[in-house]
């Protein structure tokens, strides 16, 4: 498989707070705050890029003071920006986590404009791009119609999601024979085969080969459902974790990466691990350290 990626999704300011004790509601508490560029799609198109894999991000970014850091770090990258658009008079998403003092999410706010303008419309005025390209990275924060627009353009390609939260799960379920490998957490997981009908979908898709499903258990051991039946493995210890935000993604695209050199599953899925612990260790949503994953 060609290690050309198309990566379709959003571009985050991230900003995270790590308290110095446990939160006092209703009072001022004092943190440690990080900025990082970040964004699901983001997050895996960074990934992918440090791992040595040409990849370009169909996106739309604001026009406010975040953006020239925005376009400097994904060019410094080699990130392919030709398919991503500034959109004049926006701003650029944030994502705002409040970590908790074992470093994992307390609570986030998410604002997004910029989602509202990778519509449909502009998903179709790069058909071509999609449908050439052999893997599609998709960021399921994408709206229902901008989804379709996306999968209808990919059909017969390798396309990968990331479901990103159980609330936007749904906007899948119309296309789960269009994807080739789904990652989803333990609470996606369970409402993705809580319905029998979907619950048979998802089994004959994943029977047939059409379809493989990573599943993220949150420090426990991760699954990759598979023709051959299912694979456990079991994470890297981490004790000291400082941020889990981006794990999730790094496991994706640490099994991506694999896919894409042509590894074997248990290969890949060490990738995965490992690149999922290296993320635990820094406050960003991505890692540098990505050299001798192996």
């Amino acid at each position: 498989m060609s290690s050309k990626v198309l990566v379709v999704g959003a571009v985050n300011v991230d900003i995270t707070a790590s308290p110095e004790r446990p939160y006092v509601t209703g009072d001022s508490n004092p943190a440690t705050t990080h900025l990082n560029i970040g964004g699901v799609g983001t997050n895996i198109a960074q990934n992918l890029a440090r791992l040595g894999h040409a990849v370009q991000l169909l996106t739309v970014l604001g026009d406010d003071a975040f953006t020239p850091a925005i376009t400097r770090h994904l060019d410094a990258l080699q990130i392919d920006r030709s398919t991503t658009t500034i959109a004049s008079g926006l701003r650029n998403n944030r994502y705002i986590a409040l970590l908790d003092e074992n470093h994992d999410l307390f609570v986030a706010v998410n604002d997004m404009p910029t989602i509202d303008h990778l519509d449909a419309t502009r998903i179709h005025a790069h058909h071509d791009v999609i449908a050439t390209s052999e893997t599609i990275v998709v960021d399921n924060n994408l709206h229902a119609d901008a989804l379709a627009a996306v999968f209808d353009a990919a059909r017969g390609n390798y396309v990968v999601v990331d479901a990103v939260s159980g609330a936007k799960l749904p906007k899948l379920y119309p296309h789960l024979n269009d994807i080739s490998l789904l990652k989803v957490n333990a609470m996606e997981y369970d409402l993705l085969m809580s319905d029998v009908a979907r619950r048979q979908v998802v089994a004959d898709a994943v029977q047939s080969g059409r379809l493989e499903l990573l599943v993220s258990r949150h420090g426990q051991p991760f699954e990759l459902h598979q023709t051959s039946g299912v694979l456990t493995e079991s994470p890297i210890p981490c004790p000291n974790i400082v941020s889990t935000s981006g794990a999730g993604d790094a496991l994706l695209s640490g099994y991506l990466h694999g896919v894409l050199t042509g590894t074997d599953v248990p290969t890949a899925l060490h990738y995965a691990k490992t690149l999922a612990y290296r993320t635990l260790l820094v406050h960003a949503s991505t890692t540098e350290e990505v050299n001798n994953i192996e």
